[in-house]
Formats: structure tokens, sequence, C-alpha cells
């Protein structure tokens, strides 16, 4: 017997086309949180000047990455729900149920939370954070109830090996909130930004919703 290493080309094909697109998708869904503080900063920055605007750059990436921690329930949630359906198919409609209710129990949870004590929590970084970035928080912390919607969206084509639709949906947040937080921006501040990301992710669940809906009446 002699080993002679070989390739197989139809696996490694199918391997490079999931994982690429993955990559491509979690690139656009990540986007927002890297390209926002930037725009805050240079817009404030001219705007307002050095002294003004480094501070607003500052509360918009603390809420953020606070509202991030409500955000990453939905995320969290997709990956396990992803290996529990890769594992099993055909039980992915039971199993996006539960992760559903799930996600909305510990959503609705953590919004109360931010909305009761999301002041306080800002208060940690200085007065100014409360004051600035108290709403903006809030906004982007309801945001995790579509999100949701579109994870199990995102979820089920992953199982299916499609990547296109996947790629899609974060490409269209990132560029929506991008866009159109740069227009809000003047007019609203930081708050902007936020409803900016919320409208995205509203208007992808509704779609995709439509679209799981429809596949659901037309399975039974």
């Amino acid at each position: 017997y002699r080993p002679v290493p070989t390739i197989r080309r139809g696996v490694v094909g199918k391997m490079l086309h999931f994982s690429l697109g993955n990559y491509i998708a979690e690139t656009f869904r990540e986007l927002p949180g890297f390209v926002l503080p930037l725009i805050v900063l240079g817009v404030f920055t001219a705007k307002l000047g050095d002294e003004a605007g480094k501070p607003m750059a500052a509360y918009f990436y603390i809420a953020w990455t606070i509202a991030s921690v409500v955000m990453m329930i939905a995320y969290a949630t997709g990956s396990s729900l992803l290996a529990e359906g890769s594992v099993d198919p055909r039980k992915f409609g039971s199993s996006s149920v539960k992760a559903m209710r799930f996600m909305l129990l510990l959503l609705a949870a953590a919004i109360v939370v931010v909305f009761v004590a999301g002041g306080w929590v800002l208060v940690w970084f200085g007065e100014g954070y409360s004051e600035n970035a108290l709403w903006l928080l809030r906004v982007l912390s309801v945001s995790g109830i579509p999100i949701a919607v579109n994870t199990i969206y995102v979820t089920q084509k992953r199982i299916e090996r499609k990547m296109w639709p996947v790629i899609i949906v974060y490409a269209f947040v990132a560029c929506f909130t991008i866009g159109v937080g740069c227009a809000l921006i003047d007019r609203t501040d930081l708050l902007g930004i936020g409803v900016a990301w919320l409208v995205a992710n509203c208007l992808v669940a509704l779609v995709v919703g439509f679209l799981m809906t429809r596949l659901w009446l037309q399975t039974r």
C-alpha cells in the first residue's frame, strides 16, 4: 500500500463556494461596525471641530458596542441553529420555531434592561454618554427583533448552501445603513444612524418573513 495525496475537486469546490460566500457575507455584516465610527468622526470633526467631533465618535462607538451584546443573542442562536439544522435538515422547521421563541424571550428581557438601565450603564463612561447616546442605544437594541427574523432566514439558506441570498441580505443592510445614516446624521445627529440600521433590518425582515410564510404555506 502506497499512500498518495489527492485532491477531490468536487469536495474542495463545495467547501470553497460555501466558505467564500460566508466570508463575504460576514464581511458585509461587520462592515457598519467598522465604517460608521470613522464616518461619525469625520462628519462631526468637520462640522464641530476636533474637540467636539472626537467625543461624538466615542458616544457612537460605546452605544454600538453595548447594543452588539443584544444583537449577539440572535447571531449566537443562529449559529446553534445552523449546527443543529445541518445534522437533520428535516427538523429545521421545528428547530427554527424553538430558536425564534428563545431569541424573542431573551431579546425582550435585554431590550427592557436597556430601556430601564441603559442610561446608568452609559454614565459609567461619562456624563456625555448618557446625554448623547441613550436613544441611539435604545433604537439599536430594538433592532435585535428584526435581526432575529433575518437570522432564521439566513440560517436556512446556509443549510441549503445558497449563499447569494445571505450575501444580498447583509450587503443591503450595510449599504442602506451607511448611505441613509450619512444622509440623516446632519439632521438627527447620532440617532439617524440608529434609525437607518433599524429600518434596514425591518425592511429585510418584512421581505424574508413573506418568503418564509409563502414557503410554509406551500409546504403545507
